[in-house]
């Protein structure tokens, strides 16, 4: 076999993280599952050579997961001044996006880190499949209350409520009006739905009006 057909082998070894409180940081991991493998200070002209930084002082904790594969790297960065990140940085954001990790047993894992973060989000299901959480929970009392509601239902985008809403509330023999540059999402749920759809030109209300005229001519007496 030709040596340039030959296919390198690749295997991910550890991913690095910078925290802002090491200690922290590690015993969540632990309390993941994941084993402490070493720790120590790092500095040095190769330190600052490889971190692209000068004057770095820096504390490492290396843990690996049970079976060896993989690892995380968590560094907290005494000098020079470490910077303070943004939590509420948007998704798309460049940079490290997630961690994802595979347990035997999501429950007792969830169960060990309380306690060492916060409350769990993004099931990856339906409520329904997955459970709900206290703080969703007390999310929507709060904003039945604030809106004077018997009670509230969250979403998890403002694409998914308004699917639900228009694939739910408007009923056979109604009409659903919409302006043909509206958001994609209403116009997926108008098309999922039960409704008559009829798009007006953008924002022409002439049009609009027009459209109500002849639907109702046609004999249609929905809402």
């Amino acid at each position: 076999m030709d040596i340039g057909d030959a296919q390198p082998t690749v295997a991910m070894d550890h991913v690095g993280i910078v925290v802002d409180d090491l200690a922290a940081a590690a015993a969540f991991f632990i309390a993941l599952g994941l084993e402490r493998e070493g720790d120590g200070s790092v500095t040095g002209p190769e330190v600052d050579r490889i971190v692209g930084l000068d004057g770095v002082q820096a504390d490492i904790v290396f843990l690996r997961p049970p079976n060896g594969h993989g690892g995380v790297e968590l560094v907290r960065f005494r000098t020079p001044e470490q910077p303070a990140g943004d939590a509420a940085a948007p998704a798309h954001v460049p940079g490290l996006r997630h961690v994802a990790f595979r347990v035997d047993d999501a429950d007792a894992a969830l169960e060990r880190l309380r306690g060492h973060a916060g409350e769990p989000v993004g099931a990856a299901g339906s409520r329904l499949l997955r459970g709900n959480c206290d703080v969703q929970a007390e999310f929507e009392d709060k904003a039945a209350r604030f809106f004077g509601a018997e009670s509230a239902l969250g979403m998890g985008g403002g694409y998914v409520a308004n699917f639900a809403v228009i694939t739910t509330l408007p009923q056979r023999g109604d009409l659903l009006l919409m302006d043909e540059l509206s958001h994609a999402s209403t116009h997926e749920g108008a098309r999922a739905g039960r409704a008559e759809l009829i798009r007006f030109r953008h924002n022409d209300a002439n049009d609009a009006a027009g459209q109500i005229a002849r639907w109702r001519k046609a004999g249609n007496r929905g809402a």
